[in-house]
Parts: structure tokens; C-alpha cells; sequence
């Protein structure tokens, strides 16, 4: 695992990037009329430092399934000049299900992906909204279901991923892994397959009216179950320089995932994502 970390004066260009990125998805929705919000961290930094939290490197953005399908049929067909979209349906190669907004020209590669054929810039993380089931034995199931797919994705791309155990029970696990992704790969198994098994799982309940969303892609999707309009009409708050959206019920969207969420982590739980590589484009040069 890479244990770099930041220095002032890159995070904050790489926090100037990731702003560009926000501002022009919250430009297309307002103009497309497509609902978003920010999520996660990013709600977080608008309500506790009105901007970015001061360690943090990432955006991320919800929104209805339907609204996301909006948006990405906009940009498919006319993304900004500058800027591309990368999501596995559109890059064979890509290993992970989130969606990403990116700015072309820069490098952001996490350790984990160093391995991989194809490259990814700085960007923004698009999650979709997809309905959870009402009965709590069919929810096990789709959750289930989810996550087996989720990581048969991940698994077909790489063979030997970060393994957060020690000892034996780490030696297993990677031989596990291992193990599944040979045998993957021996048998021909075509990420459009798995990606269309994983669909079927996150979009099952779509057809009707259920309680609640949840973001199906982010790892901690089963606590982070929400009822739409605790969400929508969203409320329009500073963030650095611009004004973006955040959940309507923010504070027990909040509290539900940080807890005292005004309350500073210590130092030693103030962790990021830094990359195996990052690049800025020509001004790097």
C-alpha cells in the first residue's frame, strides 16, 4: 500500500481540479434540470469547513437513478470539451463500477490499479440512486447478490488486491483471490457479463416504488440506506468558491454516517486516497 501523503501545496491543486470538475456537473444538471447531491465526505466538508474537508481528496456526487441515466446520455453525447467519462461499460478494462467524471490531461492512479491496462485522471465520483427492497428477505438477497457481483468485477481485473488482514488469514485471502481471478480468466468470463449481472442485482427494485435508495457502488452501501426525500429538493450551500447541492436532512444524513460529525477525527484517522501516480498534465512538464 502506498503510504504517501500529501503536501499542502498538492492537495490544494489537486482540491482546484476536483472544484473545476464539481462546477461544470453542477452547471449540466441545473441546466438539464437533473437532480444531485453531494454525498458523503463532500457534505461533510460543506457543512463542517464549507469546502473541502481539509485532508480529503476526493467528490462525490448521488442522484436518482433516472436523473443519472439523464446525465449520462448527456454526457456520452456531448461531454464538455476537456473532460471524459469512465465507467466499465465504456472502458472494457475498467475494474471498478463507480462512474468518474475526469479531466483529461491529468493522472490519478490509485496503487491498487497500477497493474491495469488503461489510465484515469483526476475526477469526480458519480453514484447512482437505485431502490432497495422493501421485505427484508428479498433486500438480503439483492444486497447479496450486489455485493457477490460487485467483487467478481473487481476480482476479473486483478489477481492480487490490497488485503487489509495479517499473518495466515491474509495469505489465504490472497490466495483466494488469486484463485478466483485464474480461474475467471481461464474460463473466458467477459466483465460485460458480470457487469450485467450486477445491474440486474442494484436495479431489481426499480420498477416499483420502494422506501428507500442507497448508492450500491459506494463499499459501505448497507449503511448508507436513505429515503429519497430525506435527500430532494436538496439545499443550496457554499463550498469553496461555488454553491453545490447537499441532502435536505443533511444533519441526520450526517450523524447516520460520521456520527458527531463536528467533532474532528484524530490526526491519525484523517486518511485520504493518494495515488500510486499523479499528474496534472502540462504543467507537470
Amino acid at each position: 500500500m502506498n503510504k504517501k501523503t500529501y503536501d499542502e501545496k498538492t492537495l490544494k491543486k489537486l482540491h482546484v481540479v476536483q472544484l473545476e470538475l464539481l462546477e461544470v456537473i453542477d452547471t449540466i444538471c441545473r441546466e438539464n434540470n437533473i437532480k444531485y447531491s453531494t454525498a458523503f465526505g463532500t457534505v461533510l466538508g460543506a457543512v463542517r469547513h464549507k469546502g473541502f474537508i481539509p485532508w480529503d481528496d476526493d467528490i462525490d456526487i448521488i442522484m436518482p437513478k433516472k436523473d443519472y441515466d439523464k446525465l449520462i446520455e448527456i454526457l456520452k453525447k456531448e461531454c464538455p470539451e476537456g473532460y471524459y467519462l469512465l465507467m466499465p461499460d465504456i472502458n472494457v478494462e475498467y475494474i471498478s463500477l463507480v462512474t468518474k467524471f475526469v479531466k483529461e490531461g491529468t493522472l490519478f492512479i490509485p496503487e491498487i490499479e497500477k497493474q491495469m491496462k488503461y489510465e484515469r485522471g483526476i475526477g469526480v465520483d458519480i453514484f447512482p440512486l437505485n431502490n432497495v427492497a422493501d421485505n427484508e428477505i428479498e433486500r438480503k438477497k439483492q444486497f447479496r447478490d450486489a455485493w457477490f457481483w460487485g467483487r467478481i468485477m473487481f476480482l476479473r481485473g486483478i489477481a492480487k488486491p490490497d488485503i487489509p488482514y495479517k499473518g495466515i488469514k491474509k495469505k489465504l485471502a490472497e490466495l483466494a483471490c488469486w484463485c478466483i481471478h485464474y480461474v475467471l480468466v481461464l474460463f473466458h468470463v467477459k466483465q460485460s457479463y458480470i457487469l450485467k449481472k450486477y445491474l440486474e442485482a442494484v436495479t431489481r427494485y426499480n420498477y416499483i416504488d420502494t422506501e428507500k435508495v442507497t448508492s450500491f457502488e459506494d463499499a459501505s452501501f448497507e449503511n448508507n440506506i436513505i429515503k429519497l426525500d430525506q435527500i430532494f429538493p436538496c439545499v443550496r450551500v457554499p463550498f469553496e468558491n461555488i454553491m453545490v447541492n447537499i441532502p435536505k436532512d443533511y444533519e441526520e444524513y450526517l450523524t447516520r454516517i460520521y456520527g458527531d460529525y463536528m467533532k474532528l477525527p484524530p490526526v491519525e484517522d484523517r486518511k485520504n486516497h493518494y495515488p500510486y501516480i499523479l499528474k496534472f498534465g502540462e504543467e507537470d512538464s
